[in-house]
């Protein structure tokens, strides 16, 4: 009987330890951090799944970093410390790492009732500090908190965090370290205080103190996250797996129900009982989840937008399956942490003036509280009805708000570049022509394609360089083009001639074949794919640069300047492209055509007299076809990269911050604060020349060119200074 006794009291202390241990763990939302909804990556390197469950720590969340200071392990006087009128004159190395660790805000005392902040002046007016003082008001009408203003309870007066801490002027007559400030009729100190060089310094070298403390919390944070993240990568998978199947139709109920016992039952118990009968499984259930998915997610972005104030617009249509034209519109602005392209409306529409156009965009902003006077730049693509300076989407919106700059699509504007080129003369035209009935001829056959294939030859990645067809609106698709016959030409004169010569193939096969390698075998055909294919891929990586994520109109500006100057580069480079042809093939014919004709090419003269000039063979193609692509090239590069002139008379400092400005840069500053002067504080170029102090000292990784690589590494530490 006491055997039974005590083997019920031991289970029963076994299931109580075990509930214990069940209550501690974390609940499965722990695991993801409200502020930030990315999930990080995990490196299966440093979990073992061997481990035992009393090896396993309990996770911490993501979000909650390790208490990292102790007054104790500082020194510090628990009654004192937090008024900064009784901090130490001298301030020692414990205490200074305390009050960085703890941030400025644990000091402010800003909750206090500021009754001993009373003064009075001589007309016995008495003032008092107020919570309005702790925001400083920018010219645009932003709020900004003023991180680094202490106040002192038993003093009543206030003190500068960042100068008391590290500060080089400690004198008497510098009250923001000393006694305290409490002249709250001439409060405009507080703006000379904070725009003062000392109070830029000091400010310094506290963000530099600042980055490297973050740098260590992070690494404390990476290694006690392991369980976490693994954890994170298991839900990540499994809602991977549910929108692939929502994505495209497939039955996940069943599928999910096979591995949920509770959602088995759930559906046999109520699914497909027909109208009447709730399950919350039903396409009317589902749509209504996604509406309210789409109303939460708009009204976070739109409350974002607010936040940042400024915005930009980017607008383009589509029709979809349905032949009916939809207007996207989509807002690009900043947070602290990133630069985000939201998608927000899709508005169908019938009428493509730009009028009308904007009409949609107005009533979209207004729908949700948004100001057009806060937009701050608009990008369409080249139509007439969107970039039009007189009746265009952006005549439009300039009209209500100056300020909302228009910035061309830089991808698109490059396309019309190629389009504009080709179509400038008739052996451009039939060049291109020939390429496509080049790929239509083989392509329409899978016995021409298989002894094409069979000829061809594989790269060093055991892929074959396959013919390929052009396409109108994506032009990279012409330099594939071209590169693959480059690369297969001599391969592909040689199947020619084997289909020519088949008594296989049909006539109307052998007719086409003959025609397709009379073209081939020209001098001009060779000479063009090697011309266009030099042109086509620099263009084609500069295309692909202008469509990253991390792209800025500057840099677009500088990339279109600099395949301009390569492209104008090859106006004088004939006689190197003939030679190049020679090495095509050996079965090239060798001359041009028209070289062995004395014809004369009669051309009329300015004056109205006739003057005989002699154009044939290479002459003839240098001038009529390979300095008119190259000039033609140019010109309309010359023409797009005009509308991006604003964008370096006025923001060329921004990628030039770390160097001492020449008159360009200069200038360009001059621009941005005489546009901009309701946006931005006078007191702009004082800041760049802290922030080029703090460039030098922090020597960060990366280039100073890099507009989204600085914002990146700055906002995360933005104070009002």
């Amino acid at each position: 009987m006491k055997k039974k006794i005590h083997e019920w009291i031991s289970k029963k202390e076994t299931k109580r330890k075990k509930n214990e241990l069940t209550a501690a763990l974390p609940k499965i939302t722990g695991y993801f951090n409200s502020n930030n909804c990315d999930l990080l990556p995990i490196n299966n390197d440093k979990i073992d799944s061997t481990a035992n469950e009393a090896e396993l720590q309990i996770p911490v969340k993501c979000d909650s970093a390790p208490e990292s200071v102790e007054l104790n392990d500082y020194n510090v006087n628990s009654s004192s410390y937090i008024d900064p009128y009784y901090w130490p004159s001298e301030v020692h190395n414990k205490f200074l790492q305390f009050c960085v660790d703890k941030g400025p805000e644990f000091f402010q005392n800003k909750n206090n009732n500021f009754n001993q902040s009373a003064r009075c002046d001589d007309k016995n007016h008495t003032r008092h500090l107020t919570n309005g003082m702790f925001v400083r008001t920018l010219s645009n009408g932003e709020k900004c908190h003023r991180q680094w203003m202490l106040y002192s309870p038993s003093q009543g007066s206030i003190f500068c965090f960042m100068c008391k801490l590290f500060g080089s002027n400690r004198s008497k007559d510098n009250p923001f370290v000393c006694s305290g400030f409490d002249k709250w009729k001439k409060s405009e100190r507080i703006t000379q205080h904070e725009n003062s060089i000392d109070h830029r310094n000091a400010t310094t070298k506290w963000l530099l103190r600042v980055n490297s403390t973050i740098l260590i919390n992070k690494e404390m944070r990476r290694q006690i996250s392991v369980e976490t993240e693994y954890w994170q990568e298991v839900l990540k998978r499994v809602i991977s797996v549910i929108k692939f199947l929502a994505s495209r139709g497939l039955p996940f109920r069943e599928l999910i129900s096979e591995h949920d016992p509770f959602l088995k039952n759930h559906i046999e118990m109520h699914g497909n009982k027909g109208s009447g009968h709730p399950s919350y499984l039903s396409k009317t259930i589902c749509n209504e989840i996604i509406n309210q998915m789409n109303t939460d997610l708009t009204n976070l972005i739109i409350t974002q937008i607010k936040e940042a104030k400024y915005y930009s617009i980017i607008m383009d249509s589509t029709p979809d399956l349905s032949k009916t034209d939809q207007m996207a519109i989509v807002l690009r602005y900043c947070t602290p942490t990133s630069i985000n392209e939201r998608l927000v409306e899709l508005c169908p529409f019938d009428n493509h003036k730009g009028q009308s156009l904007y009409f949609i965009l107005e009533n979209y902003l207004k729908s949700v509280g948004l100001n057009i006077e806060d937009c701050r730049g608009q990008s369409y693509d080249n139509a007439a009805n969107m970039s039009g300076k007189y009746e265009g989407l952006q005549s439009y919106v300039k009209d209500k708000n100056n300020l909302a700059v228009y910035i061309p699509c830089t991808a698109h504007s490059l396309n019309l570049v190629g389009v504009h080129s080709v179509d400038c003369c008739i052996e451009a035209v039939s060049f291109f022509g020939f390429i496509q009935m080049l790929y239509n001829f083989f392509s329409g056959s899978t016995n021409r394609w298989k002894i094409l294939t069979e000829k061809l030859e594989k790269n060093s990645k055991n892929q074959l360089s396959v013919l390929k067809s052009l396409s109108n609106t994506r032009w990279s698709s012409h330099f594939d083009a071209c590169n693959a016959l480059i690369k297969n030409y001599n391969t592909i004169i040689n199947v020619l001639e084997l289909i020519c010569d088949s008594n296989i193939e049909n006539g109307d096969t052998r007719r086409d074949a003959k025609i397709l390698l009379k073209s081939i075998l020209k001098k001009e055909t060779g000479y063009l794919a090697i011309l266009w294919n030099d042109i086509l891929e620099r263009t084609n990586k500069t295309s692909v640069e202008l469509q990253s994520k991390m792209i800025d109109p500057l840099k677009a500006f500088n990339l279109l300047i600099s395949l301009k100057n390569y492209v104008a580069s090859l106006r004088d480079l004939y006689n190197t492209y003939e030679n190049q042809t020679t090495k095509l093939s050996l079965k090239l014919k060798k001359h041009f055509k028209n070289e062995d004709n004395e014809r004369q090419i009669k051309r009329k003269c300015t004056s109205g007299s006739q003057n005989s000039t002699q154009l044939k063979g290479i002459d003839k193609f240098r001038v009529e076809t390979h300095i008119m692509i190259v000039n033609k090239f140019v010109t309309e590069l010359d023409k797009r990269i005009t509308a991006y002139n604003y964008v370096s008379q006025h923001f060329l400092f921004i990628t030039k911050l770390n160097i001492q400005p020449d008159n360009d840069i200069n200038l360009s500053l001059d621009n941005f604060i005489t546009i901009y002067k309701y946006d931005i504080e006078p007191s702009i170029k004082n800041e760049l020349v802290q922030f080029r102090e703090y460039w030098d000292l922090s020597k960060p990784p990366f280039d100073a060119s890099n507009v989204h690589k600085i914002l990146e590494w700055v906002l995360p530490a933005l104070i009002v200074i």
